[in-house]
């Protein structure tokens, strides 16, 4: 495994890119004056995405993805000033699981497939 990262003024600054030993990409992040900031992705071993999500001065922002292995989304889940608001979660078919919504850090399920119901 290899690492690449830059500098600036001793913190991290620009990309940051963690390598497999079969020399793909693990995850790349961006910071900003030590902070991240920006895209970060991570990937399996065989090249396809994990996870992508944005950061801004170091807070989330818009949607986090996480994937399965074959690249079919798993879940979605959209976060506001640094906090996860709205969620789905997606089978290995893309039928979506559960979704629901977070209040106050708890999450809350709407909607569960192996319940087979819908909460009010």
């Amino acid at each position: 495994m290899s690492l690449e990262r830059h500098f600036k003024k001793g913190k991290f600054h620009g990309k940051l890119i963690d390598y497999y030993e079969n020399g793909l990409v693990k995850s790349m992040e961006h910071y900003k004056n030590g902070t991240l900031d920006g895209k970060q992705s991570e990937y399996y071993s065989n090249g396809t995405y994990k996870v992508i999500e944005y950061y801004r001065r170091g807070k989330r922002i818009n949607e986090r993805e996480d994937y399965y292995e074959n690249g079919q989304l798993s879940l979605v889940c959209e976060y506001k000033r640094g906090l996860p608001k709205d969620w789905k979660s997606f089978n290995q078919n893309g039928e979506i699981d559960a979704y629901g919504t977070y209040k106050k850090d708890e999450k809350i399920i709407l909607f569960n497939r192996n319940n087979d119901s819908e909460l009010k």
